[in-house]
């Protein structure tokens, strides 16, 4: 078993099942597991807000137990973050867990495909609403009867980071439609098959003009672009006013937390509130 200096063991070492006791699943933690199949690998600070277990120093040395287990993984590249030795560990579902969850998994799990630090952040943004939002927060899985998010467009395609919406006071649901950006996408370029906030915008006016209805059964939705770099998002928003038939349907959200030198957050994302 590798140990630092003070002889503690890595927390970014390898499971060590051989000496560990078993462990079996409960209510509360299969709720916290389903947090982690609708929204992504999330951190503990995260997940403890999915429980009413309230020790949280218990919580870890919980977690601890499922990941020495094989219920849990701690996702590699959490441990790559300058800040990582003093941040809150993130954890994802290993098929044992899935498995374990059965009919209370997400029948749509957000997509696994998009780097680590995408994945985080999109998690960490959909949980803060659905924690501050509470029963006005409606979830992908609620709204839409398929197994993907893919809008098919004429000669294109568009695959959103997700899907939501918020029950209003009169009772009615406001639509959202949600794109993460890591400032990682230009605006604009002229060569090569990039994608391109240009050829998004395109294709979201190409889906706000039927595509949605067609795909999703929802007549119109806020286009919700979070990013992590302010300039970015103003330079984003010059260029649908510019060039979207739509442009009153778009919205900008700066979260800055997951910029380049990206930190776990402690606390829900204030980006969040501000819907």
């Amino acid at each position: 078993m590798a140990t630092d200096a003070l002889s503690r063991r890595l927390r970014f070492d390898d499971p060590d099942p051989i000496d560990r006791d078993a462990i079996i699943p409960q209510e509360e933690d299969l709720r916290q597991w389903a947090a982690i199949s609708r929204h992504g690998p999330l951190p503990l600070t995260y997940l403890a807000h999915f429980t009413s277990r309230k020790n949280f120093a218990k919580l870890q040395r919980r977690f601890t137990r499922f990941y020495h287990n094989g219920f849990l993984s701690r996702p590699p590249r959490q441990f790559e973050s300058f800040h990582s030795r003093y941040s809150s560990i993130v954890y994802d579902l290993t098929p044992k867990a899935r498995a374990m969850l059965g009919d209370k998994a997400c029948p749509m799990p957000p997509a696994r495909t998009a780097s680590f630090v995408h994945q985080l952040m999109q998690a960490c943004f959909t949980a803060s609403l659905e924690l501050a939002k509470g029963d006005d927060f409606i979830h992908r899985e609620e709204l839409l009867d398929r197994n993907n998010l893919t809008i098919e467009l004429d000669g294109s395609k568009l695959i959103p980071d997700d899907v939501f919406a918020l029950r209003l006071p009169s009772g009615k649901k406001q639509f959202f439609v949600v794109e993460i950006d890591r400032n990682t996408e230009s605006i604009e370029r002229n060569t090569g098959t990039y994608n391109t906030w240009k050829k998004k915008v395109a294709d979201y006016d190409a889906a706000l003009s039927g595509g949605l209805k067609r795909a999703y059964g929802i007549p119109t939705a806020t286009i919700l672009v979070v990013t992590t770099n302010a300039t970015h998002a103003e330079n984003i928003a010059a260029y649908v006013k510019a060039n979207s038939r739509y442009a009153d349907r778009w919205r900008f959200l700066v979260e800055p937390t997951f910029g380049l030198n990206w930190r776990m957050p402690k606390a829900l994302l204030a980006s969040a509130k501000e819907i």
